[in-house]
């Protein structure tokens, strides 16, 4: 793949006016997305086309104080032509997998897409290859609950049951300090990095 420029503007003073005004544009070229992977030692995904690369990212992007980190792994497939930019997939749940699914979901896209994007899915911070935590036990016990009544849904009875499944699930994890910086907010900007 071919590398892709960004425009970084200068800026210059002039003594007589001590006044800034741009400068010509400078070029710098971003390397390509082949070199990249291997410059960050990405290897292969598990059953997949793609490359997996795992960055340690800041645990609370929020606090620049806080030096924890948190281990975040993406798959990325560089784009088979000339590449205009990243198609990025997040996949929902939340709690799911998107390394899981990067090849059937590439394979169904427009093949335009892969030939002009590199594509890049990501297993959310905390699930399956960044972090692996899950609760299965808590999850089986609440899927078997039975929500419903001889007149049809029973709303005390679920909502005791979910309630019971978030203790559960949040102690079979292990870690529920961690919980704070697995949201939304922390992940958007995992993507920033």
């Amino acid at each position: 793949s071919s590398p892709t420029s960004l425009k970084v503007p200068a800026a210059t003073t002039t003594q007589s006016t001590a006044t800034t005004t741009p400068a010509p544009t400078a070029t710098i070229a971003r390397p390509a997305t082949d070199q990249l992977l291997e410059d960050l030692d990405a290897s292969l995904c598990p059953d997949s086309q793609f490359s997996c690369v795992t960055l340690d990212m800041p645990m609370n992007h929020f606090d620049a104080a806080d030096e924890r980190t948190i281990p975040v792994t993406f798959a990325v497939l560089p784009a088979t032509g000339e590449r205009l930019g990243a198609f990025v997939t997040a996949t929902g749940g939340p709690g799911s997998s998107g390394i899981a699914v990067a090849d059937s979901y590439t394979d169904a896209l427009d093949p335009a897409i892969p030939e002009s994007y590199d594509v890049v899915f990501f297993d959310q911070r905390g699930v399956a290859m960044s972090g692996g935590l899950s609760c299965p036990q808590a999850a089986g016990a609440y899927y078997r609950v039975d929500a419903t009544t001889a007149l049809g849904f029973d709303q005390e009875e679920l909502t005791s049951a979910a309630s019971t499944f978030a203790d559960d699930c949040v102690a079979e994890m292990g870690d529920p300090k961690m919980l704070p910086y697995l949201g939304t907010d922390q992940v958007v900007e995992d993507l920033e990095v």
